[in-house]
């Protein structure tokens, strides 16, 4: 079965980009781009769905690995934008970096439009509090490649009006 959709409710869907699955054996045999699993799919003719296909249920997971990685660091989880600098402020460095976990979305993109803060602080990098949503600062985008790169397959770079980078980095961005 070959089925295609606009509307995939996956991590890894583009808005308004064509995308399928190739199911064989009773199971998801490939994912993607709806011209590449076309061509890997043998020649089977997709169905193309008329509607949203979404996953049946949710992975409801946890980060213990990077949890337990990060218990160093800065706990700004509860914390305001202002008291989450702060607590970085104060944080010592590892390996030169000033590092920090447990921050909401919210705070994060409010800190991300500090630009003074972020190259104040560079090297900078502090996970929110799903592990899924990342900031860091200008600086290190820049020495990444990011600053001018596109959205990865998966993941977004966060950006302000004018284009750049705020920071901000979701999914496999971060």
């Amino acid at each position: 079965m070959h089925l295609v959709s606009k509307e995939m409710l996956f991590v890894w869907s583009e808005a308004g980009q064509e995308r399928a699955i190739f199911v064989r054996g009773g199971g998801i045999a490939d994912v993607g781009p709806a011209s590449a699993v076309a061509r890997r799919s043998g020649g089977i003719g997709p169905t193309h769905l008329r509607g949203v296909l979404r996953p049946a249920a949710l992975d409801g997971h946890i980060h213990l690995v990077e949890f337990g990685l990060s218990l160093g660091e800065a706990d700004l989880s509860g914390c305001d934008a202002a008291e989450a600098v702060e607590r970085l402020r104060r944080q010592p460095r590892r390996g030169g970096w000033l590092l920090g976990r447990g921050a909401s979305v919210e705070v994060l993109r409010e800190i991300g439009r500090d630009r003074s803060f972020l190259l104040a602080v560079s090297p900078l990098r502090v996970w929110a509090h799903d592990f899924h949503t990342a900031l860091t600062d200008p600086l290190t985008l820049r020495d990444l490649g990011l600053a001018q790169a596109e959205d990865p397959l998966g993941g977004r770079i966060d950006r302000d009006p004018s284009g750049s980078p705020t920071g901000v980095l979701y999914e496999t961005a971060a």
